[in-house]
């Protein structure tokens, strides 16, 4: 892109309700719109055609992205907690079709490959800590609802394979130790 414009805005808040809950939550806004940007794209038909993509949003990127969590300690030692993430629309390609074609030559013939934009998603998480001595005992499941979901964009990749898929239910368990030092 020859020119752009990049607006973005993080906004987050942590509050301690009572002693034994505290929650956080942050927004995120991005504006990033290409200004002046042409490139060449392959048609069905395997001819090159220049598009002007101006005032196109970049592709790959949610424009808003919410997260909010809570934390619960009924007890001095335990924490248990919930997280929820959510991100609007991303766009794989940079056209901001919610949907289409994508073209790319294969040997003598032209490939095609349908695509679409991923839709606006949410995921869940849940988290424990048991604090035990220096050691604090911890465990997450993410994705506690088990959520397809695409873990990463690869825009305007030259053979389509535009979604890297995320992880589906995963559990982790571990023990952090704390030292003292005199």
């Amino acid at each position: 892109a020859s020119r752009s414009h990049n607006i973005g805005v993080e906004l987050g808040v942590t509050d301690h309700v009572a002693q034994l809950l505290e929650w956080k939550a942050s927004y995120a806004y991005l504006d990033m719109v290409l200004d002046d940007y042409r490139s060449s794209v392959i048609t069905s038909t395997g001819a090159r055609q220049l598009v002007n993509f101006s005032g196109k949003r970049l592709p790959g990127l949610p424009r808003h992205h919410l997260n909010a969590e809570v934390q619960l300690r009924p007890l001095p030692r335990l924490g248990i907690g919930a997280e929820a993430e959510w991100q609007s629309t991303v766009y794989v390609e940079t056209s901001n079709a919610r949907e289409g074609m994508w073209y790319f030559p294969a040997g003598n013939s032209i490939q095609k490959v349908p695509f679409r934009a991923l839709p606006s998603s949410a995921l869940f998480h849940m988290n424990a800590e048991f604090r035990i001595g220096p050691g604090t005992l911890f465990g997450k499941i993410e994705n506690v609802f088990r959520s397809r979901r695409t873990a990463n964009v690869v825009t305007n990749e030259a053979f389509g394979r535009f979604y890297e898929p995320g992880s589906g239910t995963r559990t982790s368990v571990g023990l952090r130790m704390a030292t003292t030092h005199d």
